[in-house]
């Protein structure tokens, strides 16, 4: 009888360890991720309101309407987050069109972190445009904050699976 509640002591002492353990690396994670959004939505921010293009919606110009954190679908150490743009109703744009916008806006974030003094592990531009589409009258822009090896794994994927993306 005491073996087994020896047993059931441990497992139970173990459990509680694991609990610990999770509890507090996600709060770590959740810190983390919350400084990179802010660095990232502030350099968003700077940087596309630096950008003069005919196709913001003139009533919301150049307003982001919504921002999402990527990393619940490529992992939670990734530190990439969509900006939602609203454009003027009933425009569509050429593939061309919305490379020349990436590589505007990949300067302009490039500027801003240059000029904040923004490094990354990577010895590479901090903030990458890893993705631009267009949805009915919404541009989605996915900026990628190379902080980590994980977000920087995930540009070498997306790299993997669009034979066109440069990071």
């Amino acid at each position: 009888m005491k073996f087994w509640l020896v047993i059931l002591t441990a497992i139970v002492f173990i459990v509680i360890i694991v609990v610990i353990q999770y509890y507090i690396k996600n709060k770590e994670l959740k810190r983390l991720q919350a400084r990179s959004r802010k660095l990232t939505d502030d350099a968003m921010y700077k940087s596309i309101n630096e950008i003069d293009l005919e196709w913001f919606n003139q009533n919301n110009h150049k307003n982001i309407r919504d921002i999402a954190v990527v990393s619940d679908v490529w992992g939670k150490d990734v530190m990439v987050f969509e900006y939602s743009v609203e454009l003027i109703q009933n425009q569509k744009f050429s593939s061309e069109k919305l490379n020349a916008l990436k590589e505007l806006l990949e300067k302009k974030l490039f500027d801003y972190a240059k000029q904040k003094k923004i490094q990354n592990m990577a010895n590479k531009p901090p903030f990458i445009v890893s993705d631009i589409w267009q949805l009915e009258n919404i541009l989605h822009i996915d900026v990628a904050y190379i902080m980590n090896e994980a977000t920087y794994k995930y540009l070498n994927d997306i790299e993997k699976l669009e034979p066109g993306f440069k990071k």
